[in-house]
């Protein structure tokens, strides 16, 4: 009993330098004002969109994108972008069903253009490991570039929703 509730306090302050360092982490990006660009959307995701697909290839995933690639300007963050990609192919490699094809749709709507990507859950219950940590820090990322975020889980069919807005041209 002795060694077990040692090992319980150790855990348990492992846990709690794990949620003060991660508090620290979002503070010290939120105090970092970073640089915001433009670009025109296939340029800023077509390279990212491309590893991601070959990542998720690797991992034995069949990868179908469809639509248009639009011609419209966004506000980005390089490094935003490449997090944002990681944390959703980190998702899927971790809870989608191998066997169905992942598809990313470029979508367009209104005044905003960017990705649906869609999975399908594994049969395993798929929260139960999960922080929401990563799905928090594409929604934090995603607000400081003014876009939107969105995820849905509905009889398996998991979708996670990234659109910048468009930036019109003059």
């Amino acid at each position: 009993k002795t060694y077990i509730e040692k090992i319980r306090q150790k855990a348990l302050l492992v846990k709690q330098r794990t949620d003060q360092l991660f508090s620290y982490s979002l503070k010290a990006e939120e105090e970092n004002e970073t640089e915001i660009k433009t670009g025109f959307f296939p340029e800023v995701f077509y390279e990212p969109l491309s590893e991601a697909c070959g990542h998720l290839e690797q991992k034995g995933f069949q990868v179908v994108v469809k639509g248009q690639w639009p011609d419209k300007m966004i506000r980005y963050h390089e490094d935003y972008v490449i997090r944002i990609i990681d944390n959703i192919v980190s998702n899927i490699i971790k809870y989608a069903d191998v066997q169905k094809p992942v598809v990313i749709f470029i979508i367009q709507k209104k005044k905003a253009i960017g990705f649906l990507f869609q999975n399908s859950v594994d049969n395993s219950d798929f929260t139960i490991e999960s922080t929401g940590i990563g799905l928090q820090s594409i929604d934090n990322l995603m607000g400081r570039m003014g876009g939107e975020y969105h995820s849905s889980c509905l009889k398996k069919l998991y979708e996670i929703e990234i659109v910048f807005p468009a930036i019109n041209e003059q």
